[in-house]
């Protein structure tokens, strides 16, 4: 991604797609991320993104820590489903997956609800 914002026009906005690069992007130029974890932690997204353009990065890389394994265990099975399953451990009335996908299994949702 370095190599990509270093060699692209100024004009050329590059965002990262990975949740929990989102901190290590924007440190080297990235204007935002594509994002599946602002679904469940939006506003801590946003603050954490708030505090690196404010020059608190100290604090940025707080909230990245606190948000990195939200972040990993949503990816830990195929989308949306985690997502979903995040979703209705808030309380948020989602739906259940469709077909081909199935929802995770109760190990799966223990580990995910273990983040949160």
């Amino acid at each position: 991604m370095t190599k990509i914002i270093a060699e692209t026009p100024e004009f050329f906005d590059v965002y990262s797609g990975d949740d929990s690069l989102t901190l290590p992007a924007v440190s080297v130029g990235a204007k935002g991320v594509v994002s599946v974890a602002s679904h469940i932690v939006g506003l801590d997204m946003q603050q954490m993104l708030k505090s690196y353009a404010s020059g608190q990065t100290a604090n940025a890389a707080l909230i990245h820590q606190k948000l990195l394994p939200i972040m990993k265990q949503l990816f830990s099975a195929p989308n949306p489903t985690p997502v979903k399953t995040a979703l209705q451990l808030k309380g948020l009335d989602v739906g259940s997956v469709r077909l081909p996908l199935l929802p995770l299994s109760e190990e799966e949702r223990l580990d995910l609800s273990s983040v949160f």
